[in-house]
């Protein structure tokens, strides 16, 4: 018996040819297939004719730095699918995805990036990360079995507490950029403490009121966007030699600065625009919007309300008189003839805000009740 196609000779029971790969007989009636045919003309059996002409296509990936390699064979028809699978890991332009056709054919692809489907899953690598934050990675470093540790201890803080906040929403910025969006609370008091910080009632007090910073899910932090420019913020702080660093690690003062009620860094009746201060947000409300709200009549009230979208709308901290003197300025209000005063006397005659610490004014609850319930127009 005798291939009909190819004349390949074949045991008498064949029903393919093994040299053509061809069906010779009717799977459906036993009966010998005509070439050339669709059917079988016998029973009306719908017969597949393979393609011998199909294109065969190439592809050939190479990791140089761990000696790795795959290769592939496939049709022009299937070159589609193959495309889509290996795109999202292969550093292809994407200006060439579009003919996936021409994409792969004879294409030899060496010396790329080394990015796989199982590193695909792992943290990003510090050096990448470098482009991306830059600086984060001078902050913390990784040693032994991922011991992170705090490698760049100056970091501008105006106290201890301020210091502990500021490490903490530092520390969570760093894993964010590892890929860890999810930090445990007991993870991060662990961290504290290991430099030297425990979780007193000052620090519990602090991230209360930077609660704007990060949100808690399933007992983790997670950084939010507001605490994402926070870190940003730090970090310039902490690379500006301008910065004056007034409380450092292993200090035994709460800060250095004087700690009698009057204690301000700043001349008394000498003020300036602080002009990092941004109180027109692309993502937040404006100071002039925010105040439009309210029916403000006096130096007490709009010291209250400045105060209050400082620290609760856009999440600023260690607020001092010079932030208050720039939102006067913003709003174009008359500034109390002496400012430092009025701060003071806000505090003394009606409690809305805390000046015991003049380079870290906050509004206290009975001015989140005056803003929330009594000022609104």
């Amino acid at each position: 018996m005798n291939c009909q196609f190819c004349g390949q000779e074949l045991p008498e029971n064949a029903k393919f040819c093994f040299k053509c790969r061809r069906q010779i007989i009717c799977m459906n009636c036993g009966e010998r297939l005509i070439e050339g045919a669709s059917i079988c003309v016998f029973c009306g059996n719908e017969i597949s004719i393979p393609n011998n002409n199909i294109e065969q296509n190439h592809i050939k990936y190479k990791e140089t730095k761990t000696l790795k390699s795959f290769e592939a064979t496939f049709s022009n028809e299937t070159a589609g699918a193959v495309a889509k699978t290996f795109a999202q890991f292969l550093p292809l332009k994407k200006n060439i995805i579009g003919d996936t056709k021409e994409i792969f054919h004879d294409t030899q692809i060496e010396d790329v990036e080394d990015i796989t489907p199982a590193k695909a899953l792992l943290p990003v690598k510090q050096e990448e990360l470098a482009d991306k934050n830059p600086n984060i990675n001078d902050i913390f470093k990784v040693r032994g079995d991922n011991d992170i540790y705090l490698h760049e201890t100056s970091l501008k803080a105006n106290s201890k507490v301020d210091y502990a906040g500021r490490l903490t929403i530092l520390y969570l910025f760093y894993m964010q950029s590892n890929g860890t969006t999810e930090v445990p609370k007991t993870e991060v008091i662990a961290f504290l403490k290991k430099i030297g910080f425990n979780n007193d009632g000052n620090y519990r007090g602090w991230m209360s009121k930077m609660k704007a910073l990060y949100n808690i899910n399933n007992n983790c932090y997670c950084l939010c966007r507001a605490g994402e420019e926070r870190a940003k913020e730090y970090l310039k702080d902490i690379f500006d030699g301008d910065k004056v660093d007034n409380w450092k690690l292993g200090d035994t003062s709460k800060g250095n600065y004087r700690s009698n009620n009057k204690a301000n860094n700043i001349p008394k009746n000498s003020y300036s625009i602080e002009g990092s201060l941004n109180l027109n947000p692309s993502d937040n409300e404006s100071l002039k919007s925010f105040i439009g709200k309210f029916k403000a009549s006096n130096g007490f009230q709009y010291n209250l309300l400045f105060a209050y979208y400082l620290q609760k709308v856009i999440g600023k901290t260690n607020i001092n008189a010079n932030h208050i003197y720039t939102c006067y300025k913003n709003v174009g209000v008359k500034i109390p003839n002496n400012l430092y005063q009025s701060l003071v006397d806000t505090k003394n005659k009606k409690g809305w805000i805390d000046t015991s610490d003049m380079n870290n004014i906050t509004v206290t609850i009975s001015g989140e009740n005056c803003v929330e319930q009594d000022l609104k127009k």
